[in-house]
């Protein structure tokens, strides 16, 4: 099963994560601290009560069961050496970070997937997230010339067993101006939801999209 390890903090960080571990993706938090942790939970708090809203008098102990469930996907280290991964998601934002670096010292074979940030080598793989990533779900994958390809096809396994959908660059430059111009227009969620989903029909309203693993 794949597997990531998160270097780093922030919300693009944080949202990562609970996709990852709201589709049953094991995930290693590496540096961060609680705050974080309580973050994602949040998140996945938010997820659980969308799929499983409160109808029943068991419906509570329901969603808290489910929540447990799929926090059990996610851990916290500072031991490097505890830590397993196929993929180092890079959410620090600083070129040559030490927690990075320290990390892809214990394992030099793990594709790097660089969020928004530079790729320094062919291992590393920078994917830029669309804003309001929270809505649109959909990044675009650019490797470094040359990129080594078995870390590129890691990274897009990882981005969809987020469910998140990858774009090229045309979609991507379409999809940069007119979500651009929404934001300048301080749009609704389901006007964005209408621009996702014409450049990718199959693309549901975020509240329906989303499985939660059993």
């Amino acid at each position: 099963m794949a597997s990531a390890i998160v270097v780093g903090e922030g919300r693009l960080a944080a949202f990562v994560t609970k996709l990852l571990c709201s589709n049953g993706t094991p995930v290693a938090l590496y540096g961060t601290g609680k705050p974080m942790r309580e973050s994602i939970e949040a998140l996945v708090q938010e997820h659980v009560e969308k799929i499983f809203p409160l109808q029943f008098i068991d419906d509570l102990r329901h969603q808290q069961d489910m929540i447990a469930r799929l926090m059990d996907n996610l851990r916290m280290t500072d031991d490097v050496s505890r830590l397993h991964g196929d993929v180092i998601i890079d959410a620090t934002r600083t070129s040559n970070s030490p927690i990075l670096r320290a990390v892809r010292r214990f394992f030099p074979d793990a594709a790097v997937m660089s969020l928004d940030g530079p790729a320094h080598d062919e291992k590393t793989i920078s994917v830029h997230l669309y804003e309001p990533f929270e809505v649109t779900r959909i990044a675009q994958i650019i490797p470094p010339l040359p990129a080594d390809s078995t870390s590129v096809a890691r990274v897009r396994s990882i981005l969809n067993k987020a469910d998140v959908a990858e774009v090229n660059a045309e979609q991507g430059d379409f999809a940069e101006k007119a979500l651009n111009a929404l934001r300048d227009e301080d749009a609704t969620t389901p006007q964005f939801e209408q621009v996702i989903a014409s450049i990718i029909p199959k693309r549901s309203p975020i509240n329906q999209t989303h499985t939660v693993m059993h």
